[in-house]
């Protein structure tokens, strides 16, 4: 049962005790982290030949303010390919990438490039990072299926976000030691990665096809929520755009919430049966 207060609710147990108060921005921002990751792991690959396992530490590339996707940051695991895609995806970490490659050229995607994941600190806004199996001291898991491997997936980024496949931290490719980590101790991928081969293969992949089309216009997307006061539709956004997602504001009888851009409608359905779920009124229109 629950009784009115100036901030929200009271929630009690059976025995009548309160367990917490409940303010309608609490419960939107809970019902959003509850339903986060299984959301992320909707989202199609951006590489059509990744896995998709996702991680939930990611969030809204505006977040960082400088938001245009120009910068591919390389970087090693310091670890084998299992063990850092496990530390990768683990909410305890604060870590994440967008791709990882391993030695055999095993390879995944954990964050959508339409997010920052967390790996270059305050440049996260606008890169995309791909991390690699193995060590900056060594040489010997940099093989030949990764570089094949990691460069398909480097020119399918090159080629949806118009950067050149050249070495530069401004507009092109870079190393982890370059760009975000500066003096903070970061070495990767270190002396025995070889660029001038990397770069090479980056550029006859872009140039020779192969990699994954720009998406599609006339995306499904949700719309969630049915409110009066657009004031409540505007703090939903708010809390979804924080928890990852792109959203914005329409008035459609209602105020509610546009969330989600995906190309194919059973996507879509998903996402707004976890909304469901958690809650919320949510239907899905295309664009």
């Amino acid at each position: 049962m629950t009784e009115q207060h100036p901030g929200g609710c009271l929630a009690h147990d059976q025995s009548g005790g309160v367990q917490r108060l409940v303010t309608p921005e609490r419960e939107i921002r809970e019902a959003v982290e509850a339903i986060k990751a299984e959301i992320a792991a909707l989202e199609p690959p951006d590489y059509y030949a990744s896995e998709y396992l996702a991680s939930p530490n990611y969030s809204s590339r505006s977040a960082y303010g400088d938001s245009r996707i120009r910068v591919i940051v390389v970087h090693d695991m310091e670890s084998s390919y299992q063990a850092g895609v496990s530390w990768l995806r683990n909410p305890s970490s604060q870590v994440s990438s967008h791709y990882a490659v391993g030695s055999h050229g095993e390879n995944c995607q954990m964050v959508g490039e339409q997010y920052a994941c967390w790996a270059v600190a305050y440049d996260n806004g606008f890169t995309v990072s791909i991390e690699h199996e193995g060590y900056a001291s060594t040489g010997r898991y940099y093989t030949e299926e990764m570089y094949e491997t990691s460069a398909k997936i480097a020119a399918g980024i090159c080629h949806r976000h118009g950067i050149p496949p050249v070495r530069s931290t401004s507009h092109g490719i870079c190393a982890h030691s370059d760009l975000g980590a500066a003096g903070g101790g970061h070495h990767d991928p270190g002396p025995y990665w070889d660029w001038e081969r990397y770069l090479s293969l980056v550029k006859k992949y872009l140039s020779g096809g192969g990699v994954r089309p720009a998406p599609q216009k006339g995306l499904w997307r949700v719309q969630v929520g049915a409110f009066n006061q657009k004031s409540n539709a505007d703090t939903l956004a708010s809390r979804l755009k924080k928890a990852g997602f792109d959203t914005y504001v329409v008035k459609s009888g209602f105020w509610r919430v546009q969330c989600g851009a995906f190309s194919e409608r059973k996507n879509a359905e998903e996402l707004a049966a976890h909304l469901k779920k958690a809650g919320f009124e949510a239907f899905v229109r295309r664009s």
